[in-house]
Order: structure tokens, then sequence, then C-alpha cells
């Protein structure tokens, strides 16, 4: 029996474009079935073009921590301001 020919694609604009614009949105999955590729071709341009698929969300307090600091005029601010210079 003779293996199956893989065919492949090449990535065009359009498509660079639409994996762009959907990381951080969807997950690799849907991603990779809306392109019709697979999810590790997908995976694999998304690190290619430095683009982070990660989906998960995260609280500020996780991020940042719980901890409260003062400002110069003795306000309380958390540390996203702080760093931010709000």
């Amino acid at each position: 029996m003779a293996a199956r020919k893989i065919a492949r694609r090449e990535w065009t604009r359009s498509d660079v474009r639409e994996l762009k614009s959907m990381a951080k949105k969807a997950p690799a999955r849907q991603i990779a079935r809306k392109l019709r590729r697979s999810e590790g071709a997908v995976r694999q341009k998304a690190f290619v073009l430095g683009t982070s698929l990660d989906t998960r969300r995260r609280s500020r307090r996780k991020l940042f921590g719980s901890r409260a600091f003062r400002n110069q005029d003795g306000r309380r601010t958390d540390r996203l301001c702080r760093l931010s210079s709000c």
C-alpha cells in the first residue's frame, strides 16, 4: 500500500493576518479549524511569527500581588498603577 502524500499549502498573507487577529482570543484548535490547517501547523507558525496563543486570563491579583503602596501624597495605590505611573 502506498503512503499517503501530504499536501502542503503555503501561508498566505490573509492566513497570517487571520492568525494574528485570532491569537489570544481563540484557542489554537479553533484557529486551526478556521484556517483549515492542523493545530500543530498553527502553533508552529505562531511560534515563528513570535505571536502568543495563550488564551488564559490572569487576574490582577495573580499578576501583581495584593499589596498596596503609598505614593508621594500618602495615598494608597496598587502596584499596577505605580508601574504605569497613573
